[in-house]
C-alpha cells in the first residue's frame, strides 16, 4: 500500500523533486522505510517511458515521456487519476479551470505548458479560448497573448 501511495504522491508532485523526509512525513512512516519503499519501485518499474530520478540533495520526481506512458503507468499500478485530469476531464471544467488559472494567478501562462497540464492538444485548447474568448467579452475582458510569454486576460 505504500508503494501506491508514494507513487500517487509524487506524480502529484511531478513537476518538482520531493525529498524522502517529506514523503515519509506525508506516510507518517520512517525516512528510511520511505527509501527502502522507493529502491524497490525502481527496480520494479517496468514501463516505457517511465523514470524514477533521484537526485541526491533534492529528492525524488517522477517523469513521464508522454501522455500514453502516464496512462499505462496509471493502469499498471491501478492509480486514481491525478487532480488536474480528474477536475478538468469535461469541457465545462476544464474552461473553469482555465479561467481560474488566468483569473487568479494573475501571471501569463503559456499555451504549451497548459496543454500538457490538461493532457489536451493545442486544438482543444484553442477550441476551449475561443469559448472563453466570448464568456470574458460579457464582461469587457479579453484573452491577450505575447510570442514566448504566454496568455492572460485583459480588460477593465
Amino acid at each position: 500500500m505504500k508503494e501506491k501511495d508514494i507513487l500517487q504522491f509524487l506524480i502529484k508532485n511531478k513537476e518538482r523533486f520531493v525529498t524522502s523526509k517529506e514523503l515519509s512525513e506525508y506516510l507518517s512512516c520512517s525516512d528510511r522505510t520511505v527509501r527502502n519503499v522507493l529502491k524497490l519501485i525502481e527496480k520494479t518499474m517496468i514501463i516505457q517511458g517511465v523514470r524514477l530520478i533521484s537526485k541526491q540533495g533534492q529528492g525524488y520526481q517522477i517523469f513521464f515521456e508522454n501522455q500514453g506512458a502516464y496512462q499505462e503507468f496509471r493502469q499498471t499500478y491501478e492509480l486514481e487519476e491525478d487532480y488536474t485530469k480528474t477536475a478538468v476531464s469535461k469541457g465545462d471544467d476544464r474552461l473553469v479551470f482555465i479561467l481560474n488559472k488566468l483569473l487568479f494567478e494573475q501571471v501569463p501562462v503559456l499555451f504549451d505548458d497548459l496543454a500538457d497540464e490538461l493532457y489536451v492538444s493545442r486544438s482543444t485548447l484553442s477550441h476551449d479560448f475561443r469559448k472563453i474568448r466570448v464568456m470574458l467579452s460579457e464582461y469587457n475582458l479579453s484573452i491577450e497573448s505575447r510570442a514566448n510569454k504566454g496568455v492572460y486576460v485583459s480588460g477593465e
